[in-house]
């Protein structure tokens, strides 16, 4: 099964009003959670240091990221702050589940700039949910919300 199947299946849901992807609680499944996590440490650039992840579904994906790899893990809050040490960590992997409008990714990449200045950052995201908002260059994405409408 695809990871674009999977997330259909799993973490997709439309009603009358919106359309909405679920990956915390796929994520928090132990079968496929290990599935995502597969997918994205398959595209991990090398040389990367540490992971960070914005709270709350990047958060869950980059713990579980961290147990997998070895890597240091960090989360990023909502109001920017910076929980666990980057101490030492100059290339950083920033990881969130869903990207909508780019918003809260730009908030976590300058709370990590705030911590660590001459850090480099790699982002990867699970689905890309083809919004527009804000144009981040420069992210990789596991799936988009058409390939998992069209699954």
């Amino acid at each position: 099964m695809s990871i674009a199947q999977l997330i259909k299946q799993y973490g997709y849901k439309i009603n009358d009003f919106e359309e909405y992807v679920d990956i915390k609680s796929i994520l928090l499944d132990y079968v496929h959670g290990y599935e995502i996590v597969k997918s994205v440490v398959a595209i991990i650039p090398d040389g990367i240091q540490a992971i960070a992840g914005i709270e709350l579904g990047g958060a869950i994906l980059a713990i579980r990221l961290g147990i997998f790899t070895g890597l240091p893990t960090v989360i990023i809050r909502k109001d920017g702050s910076v929980i666990g040490n980057l101490y030492g960590k100059s290339n950083i992997l920033l990881v969130e589940d869903v990207i909508i409008t780019g918003y809260s990714v730009i908030k976590a990449i300058e709370a990590l700039i705030t911590v660590s200045p001459d850090c480099k950052i790699t982002i990867i995201g699970i689905v890309n949910c083809e919004v527009g908002g804000i144009q981040i260059r420069e992210v990789s994405y596991i799936t988009n919300i058409s390939s998992i409408r069209d699954s």
